[in-house]
C-alpha cells in the first residue's frame, strides 16, 4: 500500500457537518468584519508607491463574534464543542477552501490585479502559486491579506481554543487549571494583536508578503488548527498542575510576551 493507501485510509475527510461550521463561521466573519465600526489605519508605502487605507476594527470583530458564538451556543442552536468535536473535518474543509483560495488569488493576479505594479513574478509557476504574486490583492475594500490573518486566522484559533475547553468540559465535568493557563497566554498574544493592529499595518506580514498559498492556506487551516494544537491535546488530557507549575509557567509566559512587546516598540 504504502504512504498513498495510508493517506487514503487515515487522512481527514470533509463532511458536510464540518462545511457549514466553517463557512458559517467564515460568513459571520466576513459580515462583522463589513459593518463593525473602526478608525482608519495606513500601510507603509508599497514597492509602486501605493499607502493603503484599512479600517481598524479588528478588536470589535473578535468581542462581537465571540459574543455570537456564546449567543447560539446558549440559544440552544449549536454546542460549543460542536467544532473541536469534528476538528478533522474542519481541518479538511479548511484545507480545500484554503487551496481554492490560493487559485483564486493565483488567477486574479494574473487577469485582475488590484495593483498592477505590486505584483512580483519570480519566474516559476510554482512558487508564485506557493508564495503569492499580488502584495495586497482586494476586491473593493475587501483586503484578502487582512481579512483571512486578521480575522479568519487569529480570531478562529481564539473559537477553536474555546471549543477544546468545551469539549473538554463536556467529557470530564470541569477545565482543567492547564487547559485555562494554555489558552489565556495564548489569549494575551490574539488581544494583543487586536490592540496594535494598526502597528500590525505596518509590518512585514502586510508590508512585504505576497498572498499566495503560505498565506490563504497557512490562515484557513494551518493557524486555526495548528495553533490550537495544545488545547486540542489538553482536551482528552484534564492535567490539574500545582500552583507552583502555574505560578512558573504564568512568571515565564509574561515575561516572554514582555520581551515581546518591547521588542515590537522598537
Amino acid at each position: 500500500d504504502g504512504f498513498m493507501g495510508w493517506l487514503v485510509r487515515y487522512a481527514p475527510r470533509p463532511s458536510w457537518r464540518a462545511a457549514q461550521i466553517f463557512f458559517v463561521w467564515h460568513a459571520v466573519l466576513l459580515l462583522l468584519n463589513a459593518v463593525v465600526p473602526g478608525r482608519t489605519g495606513y500601510g507603509l508605502k508599497t514597492p509602486a508607491g501605493n499607502r493603503l487605507r484599512y479600517r481598524v476594527n479588528g478588536l470589535g470583530v473578535l468581542v462581537t463574534s465571540h459574543l455570537f458564538l456564546l449567543g447560539i451556543v446558549k440559544a440552544g442552536w449549536v454546542s460549543m464543542s460542536e467544532a473541536a468535536d469534528h476538528v478533522a473535518e474542519v481541518f479538511a474543509v479548511g484545507s480545500l477552501f484554503g487551496y481554492a483560495l490560493s487559485i483564486l488569488a493565483y488567477g486574479k493576479a494574473h487577469m485582475s490585479p488590484t495593483h498592477r505594479e505590486d505584483r512580483k513574478f519570480s519566474g516559476s509557476s510554482v512558487f508564485d502559486f506557493l508564495m503569492g504574486i499580488e502584495l495586497n490583492p482586494r476586491i473593493g475594500n475587501f483586503d484578502f491579506k487582512l481579512f483571512y490573518i486578521g480575522r479568519l486566522g487569529m480570531i478562529s484559533w481564539s473559537a477553536m481554543n474555546l471549543s477544546f475547553a468545551a469539549r473538554q468540559f463536556q467529557q470530564f465535568g470541569f477545565v482543567s487549571n492547564s487547559m485555562v493557563l494554555s489558552i489565556l497566554l495564548q489569549f494575551i498574544y490574539i488581544l494583543d494583536f487586536f490592540i496594535h493592529e494598526d502597528w500590525y499595518l505596518r509590518t512585514i506580514d502586510i508590508g512585504h508578503d505576497h498572498f499566495g498559498w503560505y498565506l490563504a492556506w497557512g490562515d484557513c487551516a494551518w493557524l486555526p488548527m495548528v495553533y490550537t494544537s495544545e488545547a486540542m491535546f489538553l482536551s482528552s488530557r484534564p492535567d490539574q498542575v500545582s500552583t507552583l507549575t502555574i505560578v512558573v509557567i504564568l512568571g515565564l509566559g509574561f515575561f516572554a510576551y514582555l520581551l515581546f512587546r518591547l521588542i515590537n516598540n522598537q
